[in-house]
């Protein structure tokens, strides 16, 4: 898997560089793609990783914490990589777009958690 996505990386680069050596003015985009097949390619090595793990946090009890952690970092690094997309085809405003969405979209994943937590606070309190 590793040597396949150094391969692919190696390739990419090199395409990338004859292609701005021939002076073709879609070099941006080929460098976009290149990312997204990346993306896509370790994306797959990694589901059963995360699946093993949530199948460990569900016997220690813990499983609905340990899937909202996996989504937070799975949103983290999609808006991450698709704010990197966008800054490379030059559209800075729309990646910033897109990571504060990332932001966004993390806050509400979190949220009923910070709830829970004022709430037992609350109690405490009282």
């Amino acid at each position: 898997m590793i040597l396949r996505l150094g391969a692919v990386t190696l390739i990419a680069v090199i395409v990338s560089f004859l292609l701005g050596e021939m002076g073709y003015s879609g070099k941006r985009a080929v460098a976009a793609l290149s990312m997204l097949l990346l993306f896509c390619a370790v994306t797959e090595g990694i589901a059963d990783t995360v699946g093993q793990l949530l199948s460990l946090a569900e016997e220690g009890g813990v499983g609905e914490i340990a899937v909202t952690s996996v989504k937070v970092l799975g949103v983290g690094y999609v808006f991450g990589i698709v704010s990197e997309i966008c800054e490379e085809l030059g559209e800075r405003g729309i990646a910033s777009v897109a990571v504060n969405v990332g932001r966004i979209e993390i806050f509400l994943l979190v949220f009923p958690y910070f709830q829970d937590i004022v709430k037992m606070g609350i109690e405490l309190i009282k």
